[in-house]
């Protein structure tokens, strides 16, 4: 299938800038795996997952949590765009391979059980409240051996929470390039421990 994520946010297009970070997810995950974008916002980066997925023609899971109420952030809110429906339009050619949450992230995690997930990618609110319930509820759901992730390292909150969690778990994050903007935690497996 022919990637389309370009189109769907074209004069934003340097938002999703982890495409390296989701090919190598899905060469990784074996087929079956759980992936979960967390703070879906209009669905290009899961568009790009999606396809990639799609072509490596292992059957992911895989789902996206977002409140869909718009972006805080740019003060666009729910009553002046319509975030979920922009979210279902852009991501028509591949929502059969979707499972949608209409969520706030950290309420999400309970949906999934413990040790269950392979990926997560973390680009919710980054306020460093919201970052350090998102951390903290999703981390249990992550399989041993698989990868936490999020967006946004360069952003004083989003870093803070996710250096105070690096010490609290004593596992270090590893700091993507500048353009990725990424943080990634690998869960050891019990072997490692």
């Amino acid at each position: 299938m022919k990637h389309f994520y370009k189109s769907l946010c074209p004069k934003a297009g340097s938002m999703f800038t982890f495409k390296d970070l989701y090919s190598q997810i899905v060469k990784e995950v074996p087929d079956g795996g759980t992936l979960v974008e967390i703070g879906a916002w209009i669905g290009q980066s899961l568009a790009y997952l999606i396809v990639e997925s799609i072509n490596s023609g292992k059957k992911h899971k895989i789902y996206a949590v977002d409140a869909f109420v718009g972006n805080v952030f740019s003060g666009i809110e729910k009553t002046s765009y319509p975030q979920w429906t922009a979210f279902q339009q852009n991501l028509q050619p591949v929502w059969e391979h979707l499972t949608p949450i209409q969520s706030l992230s950290d309420e999400a995690a309970s949906r999934f059980l413990d040790n269950s997930v392979d990926f997560a990618y973390v680009d919710a609110q980054h306020t460093l409240e919201a970052v350090r319930k998102d951390l903290t509820a999703w981390w249990p759901k992550i399989k041993p051996g698989g990868i936490f992730a999020g967006h946004d390292l360069k952003h004083p909150p989003v870093r803070q929470a996710v250096e105070e969690f690096s010490k609290q778990i004593s596992i270090p994050f590893t700091e993507s390039d500048e353009v990725t903007n990424s943080w990634i935690i690998r869960k050891p497996n019990e072997t490692e421990r």
